[in-house]
């Protein structure tokens, strides 16, 4: 679970960095609620064109001039195979956030 962790991590910040470029500013906020632990990825990015956002996800889409859009959706199986979640938002047309949730009943049982 912690290489898949590391692999969603570095692949989000990875693209908030390549989309942001030199002025990067990006942000990583946790909350726990009950065994949920939700972290926010942000950034000052242009955000996602709202028409790409119910495709985002899927493999061969992506918002960059440069890459195969298979990122995110590698991001989304691997969050799938740690029973979490990925999900995006964006505010306004600028910045971008990546919310993952992962679900902490499995390792809490595990102790």
């Amino acid at each position: 679970m912690r290489s898949e962790t590391q692999q969603v991590l570095v692949n989000v910040l990875a693209n908030a960095l390549d989309v942001c470029g030199q002025g990067a500013v990006i942000t990583v906020n946790w909350q726990m609620q009950g065994k949920t632990l939700n972290v926010f990825i942000g950034d000052n990015g242009p955000g996602w064109p709202e028409a790409l956002l119910p495709s985002l996800l899927k493999p061969f889409t992506t918002s960059k001039e440069v890459g195969l859009g298979i990122g995110l959706s590698i991001c989304v199986s691997l969050m799938e195979q740690m029973k979490g979640e990925l999900r995006l938002a964006s505010t306004m047309t600028r910045n971008a956030c990546v919310v993952l949730q992962f679900r902490l009943t499995d390792v809490e049982d595990a102790k």
